[in-house]
């Protein structure tokens, strides 16, 4: 019987697939601390945690375990679940093996078409190389909308965020379902199809208890880049921001060609994306956070774009802690 693409062979993927290839693919490998060559200390990436010792990685035995908020541990599988959102263990598998496991199909040579040289590029394909983004399966669109979010909420005025900038965004308070008492932040392909819906915590009570952010069991925030549907390709510059409110607040700040992570680490299908979007002449800005680990992702991107683009970071920590604690004279005044 041949296997499918939907085939997920879990014994396959824990044996194969590392803590560190996986921690590396989100970015967060090196900000960690090894300790004897063997484990590793650092920041949880999952509930962006601040305490350098609250998440713990074995690196023999590929396991990892927060002390924090997150009060859990696991394999690699368990990682994924919890990184993106708390899918489903089989989407987590899946997501995997087309991250690492599927082969990169290579074009045929044409006929009359020169081959590589031995001053070409020969090496052996490199585990990020393998990471091509997510296709057909990864964030299907939605068939439904949420209907009846309110706009009258407290956390909007509490966050600056004008009733304008909230409509244009498609944004409200829900009261019931899986997001009642959220903030509803609606999230669309590159294509401009309704993907998901996330909701943030109105408080941080609630954020403790329950996590700031919730997405949908299934959905791969790694494949995309929130907003990147709604702008035209000019020759203004791309601001890219970790959050979404950080977005919203930009936006409102009279810089509408901006976009957000989602997160504080890049994956490979964002990075492709903002290429693709920016053209090779492009310009893009940096705008994360004053924390450690939100700059280890900013030197990340600094890292991957420089060369390519044209790439400005803009140090936050004079003005405020995050970009979403910004005024838009702020905003204005800093890019």
């Amino acid at each position: 019987m041949q296997k499918g693409r939907n085939w997920v062979d879990y014994k396959e993927i824990k044996s194969t697939i590392t803590m560190e290839m996986v921690l590396k693919h989100y970015g967060v490998f090196e900000a960690l601390q090894k300790v004897e060559g063997k484990n590793a200390l650092g920041c949880c990436p999952i509930h962006k945690g601040t305490d350098p010792h609250q998440f713990s990685v074995c690196l023999t035995r590929n396991i990892w375990r927060c002390f924090g908020s997150c009060n859990t541990g696991g394999n690699v599988l368990d990682f994924i679940r919890m990184i993106e959102g708390g899918i489903s263990i089989r989407d987590a598998a899946l997501l995997l093996k087309r991250l690492f496991l599927e082969p990169v199909e290579s074009p045929p040579i044409q006929e009359g078409t020169q081959t590589e040289t031995k001053n070409d590029r020969q090496e052996p394909v490199t585990t990020e190389e393998k990471m091509a983004p997510p296709k057909e399966e990864v964030n299907p669109p939605l068939p439904f909308t949420l209907k009846s979010l309110h706009m009258d909420h407290p956390f909007f005025a509490e966050n600056g965020i004008s009733q304008e900038t909230a409509t244009y965004f498609g944004m409200g308070f829900c009261k019931k379902g899986l997001l009642k008492d959220r903030i509803v932040i609606p999230i669309h392909d590159h294509q401009g199809r309704l993907v998901a819906y996330c909701g943030r915590s109105i408080n941080d009570e609630q954020a403790e208890l329950e996590g700031k952010y919730k997405m949908p069991k299934g959905f791969v925030r790694s494949a995309l880049v929130f907003n990147l549907h709604r702008l035209k390709i000019d020759e203004a510059p791309l601001l890219v921001v970790e959050d979404f409110i950080s977005a919203l607040k930009a936006h409102q700040g009279g810089f509408q060609k901006v976009v957000a992570l989602m997160g504080s680490n890049i994956g490979k299908g964002q990075e492709e994306a903002i290429l693709a979007h920016a053209g090779s002449a492009g310009r893009l800005i940096l705008l994360f956070g004053a924390s450690e680990y939100s700059q280890k992702c900013a030197d990340e991107c600094l890292d991957l774009f420089s060369g390519r683009l044209f790439v400005k970071k803009i140090d936050i920590a004079p003005f405020a802690e995050t970009p979403c604690q910004l005024t838009s004279e702020q905003f204005r005044s800093l890019i």
